[in-house]
């Protein structure tokens, strides 16, 4: 995924005005946060040549959210799910981060004592919610949230 900077992104603005806005909007901000996240993660699965039901399965998300999350058809409010696909999907700090902010939420804080055991989850390539659920409740964290959404037809 072709990500520019912030500061390269500012130097093409300082050259904009107010007739450009459109083309910048167009050429630099084209979709929103969800596009991006759901861009980034279909990356990250085919550098690592993972499957997304693998995915599924080891995040303990049912199939049809885990596509609806990852398409952005279906939007969530809970972090915990997209730490979920985060770790299933193998990836490393950095990308974690990166996909968390992506998609709107914050990001792994040291100052948080959760926030700290799923970083160290992470940094030891844990890719099964439950082996992270296990870490945390060793230390006395609640364990990721699951989510029980079914879709109605």
């Amino acid at each position: 995924m072709d990500e520019k900077s912030t500061g390269h992104l500012e130097e093409i603005l300082n050259q904009v005005d107010e007739d450009g806005l459109e083309q910048y909007f167009h050429e630099h901000l084209n979709g929103n946060g969800y596009a991006k996240f759901s861009a980034f993660v279909t990356d990250v699965l085919k550098e690592k040549k993972l499957k997304r039901v693998t995915v599924f399965r080891r995040a303990d998300i049912p199939e049809r959210l885990g596509y609806k999350l990852l398409s952005g058809e279906r939007r969530t409010d809970e972090r915990d799910w997209i730490l979920r696909l985060c770790i299933a999907s193998e990836m490393n700090l950095k990308q974690v981060q990166r996909a968390l902010k992506l998609y709107g939420f914050s990001e792994l804080y040291a100052k948080s004592r959760r926030d700290a055991v799923i970083t160290v989850a992470v940094n030891q390539r844990r890719t099964w919610a439950w082996e992270v659920d296990e870490l945390l409740e060793k230390y006395g964290q609640p364990p990721l949230g699951r989510p029980n959404w079914e879709e109605k037809e």
